[in-house]
């Protein structure tokens, strides 16, 4: 089992955040935990290390990210600059490649994240999880109230994403990890904090979560971390995708399948309406998934084109249309994702 918290803290010593952070390692047992923005310099660590209660301690090169740790955990650090810390850690004799990361606020500085996590990404075959404050949302859903989005400051994230083939692990709790905290016709949310995984973590954790603590005041709400594998034989379950009913054929499929005649009780009926119905919608999907994967590269040269057009036509119409473009792709990348 592997358990580890991430907070972009902003001051370890605002609005009682110390107190809260003591709290959590002590209920939650945490092993490992990674700080960012704990707003003090590095000489500080070996103080926090001993309030904390920890055995081991590391800031990177700016102090924007603190590392604590248990001395169980042999943890060794393989990676760091201003953005990110990676270290090795040792679980029952399987190393994990950990990365933490704190990006920054302006989407250019970002780029040399994106370019160091694809160098990590080349250079370690390890059991892979990143989690960290990445500045950065992928999806325009992940962003409530406030301007519109440019999709553009988002795709070197979304290309590194697809290019390390990363997942987005599975959360709990508010669907955003950080709000600007003004009035309620000023206020922005926005899902800024996020933990992915490579296929190597899900072939040994059959069960990751990422539960977004409750967010106190201007902080950013913390991210607990938790991965465990049941040693289950996996079953394979009916899995209703979402983007299915923006399929035009899927109320048709739905409504003649539920149709179809069916003997017994009333409860047996309704199971073999529910049975019935599973099957032809997994096999109708299988049929047309085909559509999904072929779309992505006329959506690919659609946004190229409406780059150009917009470098050389910088109109607002032009921009929405790039905008919505962006949305297209990343939406049949999730469609490309779920399978």
């Amino acid at each position: 089992m592997f358990k580890s918290l991430y907070w972009s803290i902003r001051s370890i010593n605002s609005n009682g955040a110390l107190e809260r952070l003591k709290r959590l390692i002590k209920s939650k047992n945490l092993p490992i935990i990674a700080l960012a923005k704990p707003f003090h310099k590095d000489n500080r660590l070996d103080k926090y290390k001993r309030i904390l209660g920890y055995q081991f301690a590391y800031s990177n090169c700016n102090s924007q990210i603190w590392l604590f740790g248990d001395s169980n955990m042999d943890c060794i650090i393989s990676e760091e600059d201003d953005q990110q810390v990676t270290c090795t850690i040792t679980i029952k004799g399987n190393p994990l490649l950990i990365s933490y990361v704190y990006a920054k606020c302006d989407a250019h500085l970002r780029d040399d994240l994106w370019n160091k996590l694809k160098i990590i990404n080349d250079n370690y075959n390890l059991t892979w999880l990143i989690a960290g404050d990445f500045n950065c949302i992928i999806d325009p859903v992940e962003k409530k109230d406030g301007s519109l989005h440019r999709m553009s400051k988002s795709m070197g994230f979304i290309h590194c994403i697809m290019d390390c083939e990363l997942l987005d692990a599975c959360y709990t709790g508010s669907p955003f990890t950080w709000c600007n905290g003004w009035y309620s016709d000023r206020r922005v949310w926005q899902r800024l904090d996020r933990a992915l995984t490579n296929h190597l973590w899900g072939s040994m954790f059959d069960n990751t979560n990422i539960n977004h603590l409750i967010m106190t005041g201007s902080d950013p709400c913390s991210l607990l971390i938790t991965a465990n594998n049941s040693h289950k034989t996996p079953v394979r379950y009916f899995r209703f995708l979402e983007f299915w009913i923006d399929e035009p054929d899927f109320l048709n499929i739905v409504e003649q399948t539920w149709n179809i005649e069916a003997e017994g009780s009333p409860l047996w009926k309704f199971h073999l309406k529910l049975k019935n119905t599973f099957k032809m919608l997994s096999a109708w999907s299988n049929n047309t998934i085909g559509n999904i994967f072929t779309s992505i590269k006329s959506l690919k040269e659609k946004v190229a084109d409406l780059e150009t057009q917009s470098i050389s036509d910088n109109s607002e119409i032009n921009r929405e249309a790039l905008n919505q473009a962006y949305s297209e792709l990343i939406r049949a990348y999730k469609k490309e994702e779920s399978f």
